[in-house]
């Protein structure tokens, strides 16, 4: 399987809390400045294939938060937005993966849960909790 579904599969277990965001902030930190570039554009099309409201958008935002990828997103339109975050300062770019998976968890909940509820054959869609999802998933991308 490619990298780029491992990534996304791996991005929608932090989403659905199966594996903890700790966990992801630790193998986003230790990936090299262009690993981190490849998964702030996966999230950003991510978000952009969830189709999150403005309303998702702001319930995902922590009440602190003052970062320049929030601040993107309200300033701007989503998709000028998520086009323009992968190309932040390095620096930026931990509080910038944060930013975009709470982005993704929610956009993501909210779509599954309006256009997905009587069901969905996108992978990426899927409830991966639910019993024997994953290993469905993992095989429909070839994963052994």
């Amino acid at each position: 399987m490619s990298a780029p579904l491992r990534r996304e599969l791996f991005l929608n277990q932090v989403a659905q809390q199966i594996v903890s965001l700790e966990e992801a902030e630790t193998s986003f930190r230790t990936s090299s400045e262009n690993e981190q570039r490849d998964i702030l554009r996966s999230l950003s099309m991510m978000i952009g294939q969830a189709h999150p409201t403005p309303e998702v958008l702001e319930r995902s935002f922590a009440a602190n938060d003052r970062s320049t990828a929030r601040a993107m997103l309200k300033a701007r339109s989503l998709k000028d937005a998520l086009r323009n975050i992968p190309q932040l300062p390095h620096q930026e770019m931990p509080r910038t993966f944060v930013v975009l998976l709470r982005v993704f968890k929610e956009a993501d909940e909210d779509r599954r849960r309006r256009t997905c509820a009587s069901g969905c054959a996108h992978w990426w869609h899927q409830d991966l909790t639910e019993p024997g999802a994953h290993e469905r998933v993992c095989k429909f991308l070839k994963i052994v």
